[in-house]
């Protein structure tokens, strides 16, 4: 049979970042990274390329911020 959920909750997240360094690091710093090794030599390159192109479209004097949600739920079986 299914499962019914038990508890759920929101997450939010608000992560300031003083710039693309700043945001490269913490991007390195979990399982995403993973993803980025999975590309070719030439393609990981050219995405952190790009990747440091946007951020620095994005920095303003405050920095870099990231603003994320995420539903937790956690269920049990009946």
């Amino acid at each position: 049979m299914g499962f019914r959920a038990s508890e759920h909750a929101r997450v939010q997240v608000h992560l300031p970042l003083p710039n693309p360094e700043a945001f490269w690091a913490w991007y390195q710093s979990h399982g995403v990274h993973a993803l980025w090794l999975a590309l070719p030599e030439a393609a990981r390159e050219a995405f952190r390329h790009e990747l440091f192109d946007g951020l620095s479209q994005m920095q303003s004097a405050d920095g870099i911020v990231l603003d994320h949600a995420a539903r937790s739920i956690r269920a049990r079986r009946p």
